[in-house]
């Protein structure tokens, strides 16, 4: 990746050079009696000025659009910002440098991206850069400046760009091995495990088969087993015992990692996909401005609609507890509680963690 400022000390380079060049044969045309150098030398200022017309003419019939393929992925995974770039005049692109900007919303760090690219007269070409995010969190996309140079580097001009501003979200890891789930079993004792198994059929409300479009966590295992055919479980009515799930985004009075972060971010994200595949009705809760923040969660779509809704919100700047934040505001609701998590104290057992290692 070339540093900032690199693209104008070589178009100043080339300019350099090339009067270098112009004032040698201007020297020489003086000094000796000769036709040629004087041809010369004016083939030199001719070529300027025509380049200079050429790189006006590119620069008016090239476009560059930016967009975001994907919204979101988990965290590690690679994510495209691409570049659709498409020249309608009647002169090739041959070098056109694209420049973008990446933004990390909780740290504030900006990350310059830069590549060269051609088009041909007439066409499109697409420009794709490729990063990743080590991080839970999003990540702002900004568009740059566009330039297109001649075929000399001598002169460059900026392009038409499409008014471009995305936002892409690193999501928690809800694999097996995403934190422990060791909260979800400790507070919700044993009628959580009967839920975890989906095979309870006093939770049951109906057996259908297969259909298309079915997740596998509707599957009751054991009877399709014993009738060799899937079967579906229609999971009865649980609103009136909703299962909660509390963050407190407190981050401590010496802060926190994002290591620590990322850490936090997985095993919320893991209990509630664990819910979430055995069929249990829940919201994740947390607090901002003293205000609960309720995100229910019932399948995959509002299980990725909650997570992006948490990396949205701010840590809270005073400790906070959500769950009788929670009992204060809605006193007259029946509900269980799931778990809780909390950021200050998944920064200290990882302090604990490399103290003792």
């Amino acid at each position: 990746m070339r540093q900032p400022g690199e693209g104008k000390s070589r178009s100043v380079k080339s300019k350099l050079l090339y009067g270098a060049v112009v004032l040698a044969t201007l020297a020489v045309s003086l000094s000796h009696d000769a036709e040629f150098p004087r041809f010369l030398l004016g083939f030199e200022f001719l070529l300027a000025g025509a380049l200079y017309l050429c790189v006006r003419v590119m620069a008016a019939g090239l476009e560059a659009q930016f967009f975001l393929p994907s919204p979101a992925k988990r965290r590690g995974e690679a994510f495209e910002l691409r570049v659709r770039l498409r020249n309608s005049g009647y002169l090739p692109a041959a070098e056109v440098m694209v420049e973008a900007f990446c933004r990390d919303v909780y740290s504030g760090k900006v990350k310059r991206l830069k590549a060269p690219a051609m088009v041909d007269a007439g066409g499109t070409a697409e420009l794709i850069f490729r990063l990743k995010a080590e991080h839970c969190g999003v990540v702002r996309s900004f568009a740059g400046d566009v330039w297109v140079r001649d075929y000399l580097g001598l002169f460059r001009r900026r392009c038409t760009v499409c008014p471009f501003e995305a936002e892409y979200c690193a999501l928690p890891d809800w694999g097996p091995d995403a934190g422990s789930g060791g909260a979800l079993g400790r507070r919700s004792g044993a009628g959580t495990k009967a839920r975890g198994s989906g095979d309870d059929l006093s939770e049951i409300a109906d057996i259908r088969g297969f259909r298309e479009g079915d997740g596998l966590h509707s599957i009751h295992w054991k009877l399709s087993a014993r009738f060799d055919e899937w079967m579906i479980r229609i999971p009865g009515d649980t609103a009136d015992t909703e299962w909660l799930l509390f963050l407190d985004l407190y981050p401590g009075e010496n802060g926190v990692s994002r290591s620590a972060m990322d850490v936090f971010y997985d095993r919320a994200a893991a209990l509630s996909f664990r819910m979430m595949c055995a069929g249990v009705r829940h919201e994740v809760i947390w607090v901002q401005e003293y205000t609960p923040v309720c995100c229910a969660v019932r399948d995959e779509a509002s299980f990725r609609e909650m997570l992006m809704t948490l990396l949205h919100a701010p840590l809270c700047k005073t400790r906070v507890d959500p769950a009788m934040i929670y009992k204060e505001r809605f006193w007259n609701e029946t509900y269980k509680e799931a778990g809780r998590l909390s950021l200050a104290e998944t920064q200290n057992s990882r302090r604990e963690g490399q103290e003792t290692a």
